[in-house]
């Protein structure tokens, strides 16, 4: 085990001991068993940085809570020929991603998951496109599309993009992934309708769908 995961650990350890049972004990005290006891093992370890690293290169959101899941997934079918790889990764991220339907979450939901998005839409001619970045939550973006439509009337795309096109949200449109279309009802109000009040009144008017 790596010196610093086991000082990591150990840390981990005596904030617990100190906030939970009352015990005060130094860290180094709590790491030398902890090298005792891994220095039986050779491990490689993965976190889930490296979960959110790679999804980004994937242009997928990602959350804590499902990176966690993931390498759960990925420790319980380890290969012990070939290990854990890059691939490996890359393959376990599309298969924890490509059944969620993305239109369908909370907004609690959205707000776990972070990522490099862009926001497209077209002016009613159709004859420009607009796009803007948005680097945070998958709920910035929505909330940002919802924003646009308010104002707009028009549908508004969500993308997921890699964090190298954050510059360039034209090309990020080209190879994004869509997650879902923000579009207005037809109860919307027009452009000459005075505003609603509250964010919570107009979303009402908003529709999230699913992209396929």
């Amino acid at each position: 085990m790596y010196e610093h995961q086991i000082l990591n650990m150990a840390r981990k350890v005596q904030q617990y001991l100190a906030d939970f049972k009352g015990i005060q004990v130094e860290p180094g005290d709590i790491a030398e068993p902890l090298r005792e006891h891994w220095a039986e093992f050779a491990v490689h370890v993965w976190h889930t940085e490296d979960i959110f690293f790679q999804a980004e290169n994937m242009a997928l959101p990602m959350s804590r809570s499902l990176a966690r899941e993931i390498l759960r997934g990925i420790e319980e079918v380890i290969d012990c020929e070939n290990g854990i790889t890059w691939v490996t990764i890359d393959d376990a991220i599309q298969r924890g991603t490509e059944n969620i339907n993305w239109s369908e979450l909370s907004d609690a939901e959205m707000a776990a998951f972070s990522g490099n998005f862009v926001l497209a839409w077209e002016t009613p001619s159709r004859r420009l496109r607009r796009c803007r970045p948005v680097v945070g939550s998958l709920l910035d973006a929505v909330q940002g599309a919802r924003g646009i439509v308010r104002r707009s009337i028009m549908q508004v795309r969500v993308l997921a993009t890699e964090p190298w096109l954050e510059d360039d949200p034209d090309g990020a449109v080209e190879v994004g992934n869509e997650l879902l279309t923000i579009t207005p009802d037809a109860s919307s109000p027009s452009d000459d309708s005075p505003p609603l009040q509250g964010a919570q009144e107009s979303d009402r008017h908003l529709t999230a769908s699913a992209v396929g």
